[in-house]
């Protein structure tokens, strides 16, 4: 081989590592990375038995979009979707409150919406509820490992924990529990829908707390820090984009519900 062919060779061979060393890179790679989270079916935040998964899980997407993040969704109860996020088999978690003790294994993200907590009863049951003290008598019921739990607890209520949300109204129906601390969106979406025949046998008793949800990033995902830095600023651009007063309209939600 005569040596200007050895070099047109060695040429070519530069111009296609070159090449496939620039197609490879996340920059001009056609597929989106893409997440896996665990959150627990609570309509209409988040449910597989709504269009688009319901209204936080669209206000991921589309801030995820922003920033060309795409990610699957699996629907589990709370505990385990928690203890699985821990340990990283879920890259992250969506519908997460605020608890110091998760910061150890959970990056939180700017805020994103903000719903409120309540008791609820029985229409015939007189129960009144200013102070913790007022709960002393009465079993409630309460997602296991939900900051309502926790509260409750800690609080030394009589609490019952359950994996289901439909399970525990049935239950505070029937009278097996006193109380059930529930999202109000998602008890209003429930008796608005599959359950209307429970409309006039349940009452909302009081506020419990108002409950901040974030999504948050598995601190054993190695690039935990970038992924919440990426959707915080996707968050902020549907913000100003106006994105995300539009998915909420969709739901007939009000801005100061999710702020």
């Amino acid at each position: 081989m005569s040596a200007l062919n050895k070099c047109k060779l060695i040429f070519k061979c530069y111009v296609i590592t070159l090449l496939a060393t620039s197609l490879l890179s996340p920059r001009y790679c056609l597929a989106e990375p893409s997440l896996s989270f665990a959150t627990v079916d609570s309509p209409p935040l988040s449910s597989n038995t709504i269009p688009n998964g319901g209204v936080f899980t669209e206000l991921t997407r589309a801030a995820f979009q922003q920033v060309g993040y795409d990610f699957k969704l699996t629907y589990v109860p709370w505990k385990r979707a928690l203890l699985n996020t821990k340990n990283g088999h879920y890259d992250g978690l969506l519908l997460t409150s605020y608890a110091e003790d998760r910061v150890e294994y959970l990056n939180y993200s700017k805020l994103v919406m903000v719903e409120s907590v309540v008791l609820i009863s029985r229409r015939d049951l007189d129960i009144e509820f200013s102070t913790y003290k007022d709960l002393e008598l009465y079993t409630i019921g309460a997602m296991r490992a939900s900051i309502a739990a926790l509260l409750l607890a800690e609080n030394n209520v009589k609490t019952e924990e359950t994996t289901d949300l439909v399970t525990s109204l049935r239950m505070v129906v029937h009278g097996r529990l006193d109380l059930m601390a529930i999202n109000k969106l998602t008890l209003n979406h429930l008796l608005s829908n599959e359950y209307s025949d429970w409309q006039n046998k349940l009452k909302i008793v009081a506020p419990l707390y108002m409950d901040k949800l974030y999504l948050t990033i598995s601190r054993k995902n190695p690039d935990h820090e970038v992924i919440v830095k990426a959707f915080n600023q996707g968050l902020l651009a549907i913000q100003r984009n106006g994105t995300y007063d539009d998915i909420l309209n969709k739901y007939q939600l009000k801005k100061e519900q999710s702020n």
